[in-house]
């Protein structure tokens, strides 16, 4: 069972597909390199920096983000989240907003679970093309999972906006305010993208 270290001990991921750094990188460089795969791109971003369901991707509606507060809801009624998200995020999302011509609810635009599974294929096609172990979009939600745990995200606040069970993963754990999981989360990004720029002018 894959697992992840942090600072409050080893939280098991079930099943998961972890992409490396070098594996993000190929693909992002890849799909940057081809129009066509815009979409994909589009896709690929929100789920490897959001953490949210492909279903709950397939189903999300403009008026569930809030591009001022930086923040997606999601899920049902009675298991409403609030899932943060960064500068980054919200700059790919006002652009898919602003091209938005069509006015479609849905950010996947008039049918999201036909684009879904067209652009699922399309990340096994290019997977396979680069040399890549053949990985879905539920790999990037466990990646997701995996870079903001090691970045030192709380295991609550990890529960919190993916969505996970806490049971099972960390005991005795307490459900966190909105706030605490947004600075949480956003403490975590921090992290992550200062060991980025260390990389680039390393």
């Amino acid at each position: 069972m894959p697992t992840v270290a942090t600072q409050s001990g080893v939280v098991p991921l079930n099943g998961c597909r972890i992409l490396s750094a070098v594996e993000i990188k190929t693909v992002e460089q890849a799909i940057a390199a081809d129009p066509k795969l815009s979409d994909l791109r589009n896709v690929i971003h929100i789920l490897l920096h959001t953490g949210i369901r492909p279903g709950e991707l397939a189903q999300l509606r403009w008026t569930d983000i809030d591009l001022c507060k930086m923040v997606i809801t999601v899920g049902e009624k009675s298991h409403r989240r609030l899932v943060p998200f960064s500068d980054d995020t919200q700059a790919l999302l006002s652009a898919m907003c602003c091209s938005n011509h069509a006015g479609a609810v849905f950010v996947l635009g008039k049918s999201p679970a036909a684009m879904l599974r067209r652009l699922a294929r399309q990340l096994r096609q290019l997977s396979s093309s680069l040399g890549i172990k053949p990985h879905s979009f539920y790999a990037l939600r466990c990646t997701w999972a995996c870079r903001m745990l090691a970045a030192g995200l709380p295991p609550y606040a990890f529960a919190a906006i993916g969505g996970w069970s806490v049971a099972g993963m960390v005991p005795n754990v307490r459900h966190p305010s909105v706030s605490s999981v947004g600075c949480s989360y956003r403490d975590a990004v921090k992290v992550i993208q200062q060991e980025g720029a260390s990389k680039k002018n390393g």
